[in-house]
């Protein structure tokens, strides 16, 4: 069955001629409208400060640390199950809430810095003060902070961005400020101390480590010492004797320095073994980006913002005269 056309559709249906009537009829309207909104974005445009952006790229390099002491043990003749398993908590992933934590801010704001036209050296802290007009008097407290200084550190956490690559883990730490020598001082601290925070984290465990068994080591070795000085003053005073009780004796003695001497020996080799755990703990960052001095502003130019402004305030006065004020009139009947 053949369905109908309907001749008497009532769909609604745009009259583009009307709307170029009407707007060409409105253009001193719209000529206003734009006119204003140029001025506005001038003035902004004036107003706002130019911001610079400052990045380092980097690729944390994963160590084969638990391979290679395993390695290094079976040539020692030592069992890898009695090696430390690297059970590292510390994942790339969890760099931003690093950098983005307060005590890493706080640490931050005491860093040296300069402005790019000028040579006088006053700290991020300082700086920021000047840049936001916020005053923030006093010693920074991390248990607390002042309003100012809480506002200071925000200011701070803005400024900076971490981001990460899933895939590659590759590391991009980014600083904006309206200084761009300030930018990359900052982007280049951030990333030192984002590296110091990370090594001295993954190798924490392994010095515990070898501490314990420096300590040990200096105690086997002073006990192997006592026994190897015991037997040689025995040895010594009764070599001439011959009864069973000397003999026994004697023989009590050697088996303890021999047994001394290898409680020294492997505690020796443990040692050795931590050692290398402390430098296979270490994570190695290879910068493939270093902090430069931007050249160019990053945030938006003048001229674009002005054009911005001027499109914004032409769509608002086409959509005022073709909508608008018909609407305005229907809501007021």
């Amino acid at each position: 069955m053949k369905r109908e056309i309907r001749e008497d559709s009532t769909e609604p249906t745009i009259d583009l001629a009307l709307w170029a009537r009407t707007i060409w009829e409105s253009r001193v309207l719209i000529i206003k409208i734009v006119a204003i909104s140029i001025a506005f974005g001038v003035i902004f445009a004036l107003i706002t400060p130019r911001r610079y952006t400052a990045k380092v790229i980097l690729a944390p390099e994963s160590s084969n640390s638990s391979s290679d002491i395993a390695s290094a043990a079976s040539m020692l003749g030592l069992s890898p199950l009695n090696l430390p398993r690297d059970n590292d908590a510390l994942s790339v992933a969890i760099y931003p809430d690093i950098v983005a934590s307060t005590p890493f801010m706080i640490e931050l704001l005491k860093t040296p810095v300069q402005k790019v036209d000028s040579g006088q050296t006053m700290t991020l802290f300082d700086y920021l003060q000047s840049v936001s007009k916020v005053q923030a008097e006093g010693e920074i407290d991390p248990l607390y902070l002042t309003k100012g200084q809480a506002k200071i550190v925000e200011f701070l956490r803005r400024a900076l961005a971490t981001s990460i690559d899933k895939k590659s883990g590759v590391t991009t730490i980014s600083a904006t400020f309206q200084d761009p020598k300030v930018a990359a001082i900052v982007a280049r601290q951030a990333t030192d101390k984002l590296r110091r925070y990370v090594t001295d984290y993954r190798t924490s465990k392994a010095e515990q480590e070898l501490k314990y068994w420096q300590q040990l080591y200096k105690r086997r070795q002073q006990e192997y010492y006592e026994a190897q000085r015991s037997y040689a003053d025995y040895v010594d005073a009764n070599h001439k004797v011959t009864r069973q009780s000397i003999i026994n004796e004697r023989e009590r003695l050697q088996n303890e320095k021999l047994l001394a001497l290898q409680l020294y020996t492997t505690v020796a080799t443990q040692m050795q073994m931590a050692r290398a755990k402390v430098e296979e703990a270490k994570p190695v960052f290879t910068i493939i980006e270093p902090a430069t001095i931007p050249l160019t502003p990053s945030s938006i130019g003048r001229v674009a913002m002005v054009i911005r402004f001027l499109i914004v305030g032409l769509a608002v006065a086409i959509l005022w005269v073709l909508f608008g004020r018909d609407f305005l009139k229907s809501m007021r009947k």
